[in-house]
């Protein structure tokens, strides 16, 4: 069913606040009910520092607080957090029940900065943060504003994920191994900023770790969730397991993340992936050759206009290459880190086919599709996640 099919009953709003106070589930007219497996909405105004363990509120689950530099206070349906005086990792920060890996299970939060800074929230594999190599996967919050998510030893930078004053929810989705990163302004739309697919392991905690940053944390929830959720690959557009032969073709959204692993580089001539593919005549390129340069190029009646050109020697041997689609903007990845923005892709940002066009020798595999911009059943779900 369509998310624009779904309707509350008339009687529902009353239900639906009833059933938030109880906490446990979430029920649209037409959608599964929600079974919350740790919900926490900071109901209750409390003073610092708060008393630990916490029972969450309207439950279930607890949260264990560490308030050795700074404290948490529950002020208008928010929990407070401040910067510590001498900031270091794991000594102000919550932590939920512990959680087993299993694909579809989510971890929401909805929190505002108001002042930038360092801290971090997301699945840890630890009960005491203390470093970023306990977070699979993690946020990390910067005074430039600049969101970077970490993957075991490697950063990314997905567009948007931060801002002062702006309050946001994340949503990151288990996978085996792997996780899928969600975000949207409160009342925006919500969209994949990045997929990973090297965490692993568990018990994972829900964990907020504060250091030199200020602001309020409204919610956090963790549900398994459904609508394509509960496998890997349940909400790709497309995917090409394996090694994929040159002539493969894919389809993808307008607005996509498109990944693929660059398995083995070329001896001799390149590889190339078009996407935005209008007709054979018509498309954009990401193209790489033996001497590691990273070329987007623009295909506008079988004219060929260089976009951009890196050549630092970063497409090694199993470089991880991800494609970030939002309208005019193409960014690419190599192995977490962002080599090519360009602004002006004005032509064919409707277009939705793919094309592995050119493998002249070496392997690339494991090409995946995701929509950038959630919808169906998926969007329903991340909704009832979020109340």
């Amino acid at each position: 069913m369509a998310v624009r099919d779904l309707r509350l009953s008339a009687d529902s709003p009353a239900l639906v606040r009833q059933l938030a106070r109880d906490g446990r589930r979430r029920v649209l007219s037409g959608a599964p009910a929600l079974e919350f497996l740790l919900r926490d909405d900071f109901l209750t105004d409390e003073a610092a520092p708060l008393a630990s363990p916490r029972a969450c509120e309207p439950g279930p689950g607890t949260l264990t607080l560490r308030q050795l530099d700074g404290a948490f206070s529950v002020s208008s349906g928010a929990l407070v957090y401040s910067a510590q005086t001498t900031p270091a990792g794991g000594e102000l920060q919550l932590a939920g029940d512990p959680f087993d890996r299993v694909t579809g299970r989510t971890l929401f939060l909805r929190t505002t900065r108001t002042t930038l800074g360092l801290g971090s929230f997301g699945w840890c594999t630890a009960t005491v943060a203390g470093s970023s190599a306990n977070f699979q996967p993690f946020l990390l919050d910067l005074s430039t504003a600049t969101g970077r998510y970490y993957t075991g030893s490697l950063y990314s930078e997905p567009p948007d994920v931060f801002a002062s004053g702006i309050a946001r929810e994340y949503a990151i989705a288990l996978r085996s191994p792997g996780s899928l990163l969600f975000t949207r302004p409160v009342g925006g739309t919500w969209t994949l900023a990045w997929a990973e697919r090297t965490s692993t392991g568990g018990p994972l905690y829900p964990t907020l770790e504060n250091r030199n940053a200020a602001g309020t944390l409204d919610a956090v929830h963790v549900a398994d969730l459904a609508g394509g959720f509960e496998t890997d690959y349940g909400l790709a557009t497309d995917r090409l397991a394996g090694a994929v032969a040159q002539g493969a073709t894919f389809a993808h959204e307008a607005d996509a993340v498109v990944e693929w692993v660059h398995t083995t580089g070329p001896s001799f001539g390149g590889q190339a992936v078009r996407f935005r593919e209008q007709d054979g005549s018509n498309y954009w390129r990401l193209y790489t050759d033996g001497t590691d340069r990273l070329l987007l190029t623009e295909h506008v009646a079988g004219v060929e206009t260089v976009r951009a050109n890196v050549s630092d020697g970063s497409v090694v041997n199993g470089a991880r290459v991800v494609l970030v689609l939002t309208g005019t903007t193409i960014r690419a990845y190599v192995n977490g880190a962002l080599k090519i923005t360009y602004s002006s892709a004005a032509n064919f940002q409707g277009a939705t086919g793919g094309r592995v066009s050119q493998v002249s020798s070496g392997t690339l595999s494991d090409l995946v599709a995701w929509p950038r911009t959630v919808s169906g059943p998926a969007l329903a779900q991340l909704d009832l996640l979020a109340g």
